[in-house]
């Protein structure tokens, strides 16, 4: 009897212990993105909660805020809704993490500039990580940097996907274009050799959605013709339509000397 009552109290010691790591672990999660994030990043990373399913070990941060280099008007350059994380997880006591889904729901990507210059600014300084190139080889390793520790944990993602987002562009503080996001999927990162570090995943993640950028920007005359106004703004000159308007009255009045 004193043995059933050793093991009941025993057991209930372990719920208790595994509940408290349990809310413990946002904490420590939350923590970790709020300092790794600015060390990779260059600029403040916050997130408002974590969320995590220790059955499948998914991670989930609510409002996810990746902020502006200093110089720029917002206060942020990505905000997101959700940042999903469902990671293998035998895989997190090995040298090579396996992320099976990273996914990216409800963002605002928020462009400053005419040439995207505040994320211009923040992927720097993720090349300054890998040590100026910015670039993993064929087989997944670094060919980057001197400054990469050999030890550097690594990661492979089967899956990587962007939805319901949206973009905002901005030139001088003034708001140029807000626009759906068309959602990216990326497959496979660092599958083809041992992995890839998490700078190096990161790059691969932000060019990808940095591409997309370009593309919806560039699709759309509307986007395109504010920018222009914006680039002759930026050199003291008249706007396209102002241009086209004093093109027009000075053929009319060429062709008033002839009548």
């Amino acid at each position: 009897m004193k043995l059933i009552k050793i093991l009941l109290i025993f057991a209930v010691l372990i719920v208790i212990a595994l509940t408290v790591v349990y809310f413990s672990l946002g904490g420590i999660v939350k923590k970790s993105v709020e300092t790794a994030g600015p060390e990779l990043l260059g600029v403040p990373v916050t997130t408002e909660a974590v969320q995590i399913d220790p059955a499948s070990t998914a991670f989930k941060l609510n409002d996810l805020l990746i902020g502006n280099p200093e110089k720029y008007t917002q206060e942020h350059a990505f905000k997101m809704d959700t940042f999903a994380l469902d990671v293998e997880p035998m895989s997190l006591l090995s040298d090579t993490v396996h992320v099976e889904a990273l996914v990216i729901d409800g963002a605002s990507l928020v462009i400053e500039g005419l040439q995207a210059d505040n994320h211009r600014d923040i992927i720097k300084n993720i090349q300054e990580r890998l040590g100026g190139s910015g670039k993993s080889s064929e087989g997944g390793e670094s060919s980057g940097g001197e400054d990469e520790p050999a030890e550097a944990k690594k990661v492979i993602v089967d899956l990587f996907a962007f939805t319901n987002s949206e973009l905002v562009l901005l030139v001088d503080g003034t708001e140029i274009a807000r626009v759906d996001f068309p959602e990216i999927k990326l497959e496979q990162i660092g599958s083809k050799g041992s992995g890839v570090t998490i700078a190096e995943a990161a790059m691969q993640i932000y060019s990808a959605i940095m591409t997309e950028t370009a593309g919806v920007l560039t699709a759309d005359p509307e986007i395109l013709k504010k920018l222009g106004d914006a680039k002759l703004n930026n050199l003291g000159l008249p706007s396209i339509e102002s241009l086209k308007e004093m093109g027009e009255d000075t053929l009319n009045a060429i062709g008033d000397l002839f009548k």
